[in-house]
């Protein structure tokens, strides 16, 4: 009952955004008679690009395998990892909307699942601690785009985290933050070219790093189409109509969680611990328009896990890297995405 009244609750929401950003936009291009035209705003984004998501719940499965892993002890199989599952809960609500000035605020809570079997000694108390529950992440973001003139747009986003094994929806003890910002400067030469250049910074329980990156959309001709952002995407898009979108490419996704393994009374190994996982995923998406307002997508491919690692401040030596499985994955969405015409 309650994901029913709250998924009604960000339908609503989003219907008013979508809304208040078509008055707004209609007012922009078609100025009333005798009143001189103004100049055209830069409005980020390409004709035809992939879906924008104001509200989007979504499930990944992938599947498992034996998990490698280097310790003090040398390398080894140090258990399997039956299945690996989590779920994805997405909301913008605007806050400001004019034609050259756009503010959102977003909120997004995202559980996922290790399903654990075989596993060694070497990580029993830590896999022990969330072995079949949720880790949880909630996250809230201020996100803006600002028009500078007819071709040059910048964006910046700002975002906070929790990430942890606590047992409630939310917590904010700040052992569980992470941070992380990102600036960007737009150039947009046409309705099929744009592209762009930024900072993105971020601090977590292991460290903090800033670095540049890039960004471009591009279309070729009305089907086709490439958008890259490295390394967070890399898609080669194919519009196959108005209503139907495939995606194929490769998209990276990392997390960092902190847990307390003094709640299994675990005298042998430090407190607090972090686990950092990463995944590179190669990909086939595609996104259908089910009723106007309303999408669906289906993505399925090849995750391929990168390095992982339990870490512990408290005794280095005590830090060891694992190796998630090499697997299939499957992700379903529904979501909300206004017309083309009320953008």
């Amino acid at each position: 009952m309650r994901i029913i009244t709250l998924y009604s609750l960000l339908l609503v929401c989003s219907a008013m955004w979508s809304q208040e950003s078509a008055m707004l936009e209609h007012t922009q291009e078609q100025p009333s008679v005798g009143v001189p035209a103004k100049s055209y705003f830069c409005v980020p984004g390409v004709d035809h690009k992939s879906r924008s998501r104001g509200v989007e719940i979504s499930y990944d499965w992938s599947d498992g395998g034996d998990i490698g892993g280097i310790t003090t002890e040398g390398k080894g199989t140090l258990g399997t990892l039956r299945s690996f599952e989590k779920l994805n809960y997405k909301l913008y609500i605007p806050v400001l909307m004019k034609p050259d000035w756009k503010i959102l605020l977003g909120y997004a809570y995202q559980p996922e699942r290790f399903n654990f079997s075989n596993v060694g000694p070497e990580i029993q108390p830590l896999v022990a601690n969330f072995q079949n529950k949720y880790l949880r992440s909630n996250a809230y973001s201020i996100t803006s785009s600002k028009s500078l003139n007819e071709r040059n747009y910048i964006g910046v986003r700002a975002k906070i985290a929790f990430n942890g094994d606590y047992d409630k929806w939310m917590s904010f003890d700040k052992r569980y933050m992470t941070i992380n910002a990102m600036g960007l400067f737009g150039i947009k030469k046409s309705e099929d070219f744009e592209w762009g250049f930024g900072v993105y910074y971020s601090k977590n329980m292991r460290r903090s790093i800033i670095l540049p990156f890039a960004m471009m959309h591009k279309n070729f001709n009305d089907k086709w189409g490439i958008e890259v952002a490295p390394p967070a995407y890399l898609y080669l898009r194919h519009n196959i109509n108005e209503k139907s979108i495939l995606l194929f490419g490769g998209e990276f996704s990392s997390r960092i969680y902190a847990f307390d393994t003094q709640k299994l009374d675990a005298q042998s190994i430090p407190a607090e611990y972090t686990l950092n996982h990463g995944e590179i995923n190669a990909m086939i998406t595609l996104e259908q328009q089910l009723i106007p307002w309303v999408w669906f997508s289906v993505k399925g491919g090849y995750q391929f896990g990168i390095r992982s690692q339990f870490e512990t401040k408290a005794i280095p030596d005590a830090n060891f890297r694992i190796n998630m499985p090499d697997a299939p994955f499957l992700q379903m969405a529904i979501f909300l995405s206004p017309p083309d015409h009320l953008k």
